[in-house]
Parts: C-alpha cells; structure tokens; sequence
C-alpha cells in the first residue's frame, strides 16, 4: 500500500514567480503540503462549466490555471506536469476563434475571446487543449475555426476514459 505521504511534503512553497501571472496561489507565508518536487503528474481537466459573462475567462478554465501555478509553487518542473484540457458542452464555445466567438455571444466584432490568453498560457506550459468534436458539431461549430494549436478530441468521453485508464487523475471543472 503506497502512503499518501509519499506525494506531498509539508515545505514553504516556492517564491518564484507563478507562470500564469492572473490566478496566483496564495498563503506563499505559510508551511503546507505540497506535492514532492521530484514526483510526475498526469490531469485531466473535463471542462463542461459554461462562461459566466461572455466578456469574462471562463471559470473552469481559471481552474486549470491555478493547477500549473500551483504547481509550479511546488517546483514540479513543466516536464513532469502531464495536463489535459477537454472542453465539451457547455465549455465549447469558448474554444471559437475570435470572430465567431463574438457573433455567438452578440459582441462587437473587436471584442476577441477572453479565453484566448488563458488558452495560450496553458499551451506555452505544456498543457494540451483539446475540444470534443461532437460538442463541436451539436452545437453547429463544424464549419467554424478554433482558436490555433486546439486539438480534436472524437469524444471527450472516450478520451477521458481513454486517458484515466492512462493513469490521469480526473479534475471536472
């Protein structure tokens, strides 16, 4: 039986500085467990949370955000930080690309996707975006163009399973 101590350590967390600078972990002043800097992790985030505000990043997607922060916090290296990213339902229009995200949320055509930034943090850090192609298609997005480097998942559902059986754990946001 492997003991859970042997994935987190009680350690003051790193005080460099987060690589996605808009969700920052907090309580950097105080001892916490952390998972062990040596250790390597695979997530998967299933992304199904509906935007708030159109205008606004969506809040699931700031989840997986704050998870490469943190743990950066704990100086796991980029390398051993396995994360995945599938958006389907509710989470997929915030994959479209700029134009088409403003016209499905009636925004002034310069408005862009508030994602975009958040999308292309996580990319820069190793995390893979990818997007349901029957989410895609079910809400009528097939001819319309994604945000740049989104993969194509056949089904988020497969690929969950898929990629749990694969030893990710399963983060729903």
């Amino acid at each position: 039986m492997t003991r859970w101590d042997t994935w987190i350590s009680r350690q003051m967390p790193s005080d460099v500085s987060p690589p996605i600078d808009i969700a920052p972990p907090a309580g950097g002043e105080l001892s916490q467990w952390l998972p062990l800097a040596w250790g390597t992790y695979r997530a998967l985030f299933q992304w199904t949370t509906p935007s708030a505000q159109a205008t606004s990043a969506n809040a699931g997607l700031l989840r997986a955000v704050r998870a490469v922060n943190l743990f950066a916090a704990a100086e796991v290296p980029v390398e051993r930080r396995h994360m995945v990213v599938v958006a389907s339902g509710a989470a997929t229009p915030c994959l479209l690309e700029d134009t088409a995200y403003a016209r499905q949320h009636g925004l002034p055509a310069d408005t862009g996707n508030p994602n975009r930034a958040l999308i292309e943090a996580l990319q820069r850090e190793g995390v893979v975006i990818m997007a349901c192609l029957q989410a895609w298609h079910g809400q009528g997005f097939a001819d319309i163009a994604a945000l740049a480097d989104v993969e194509w998942a056949q089904s988020s559902m497969t690929v969950g399973i898929a990629l749990q059986n694969a030893g990710f754990a399963l983060v729903t946001v």
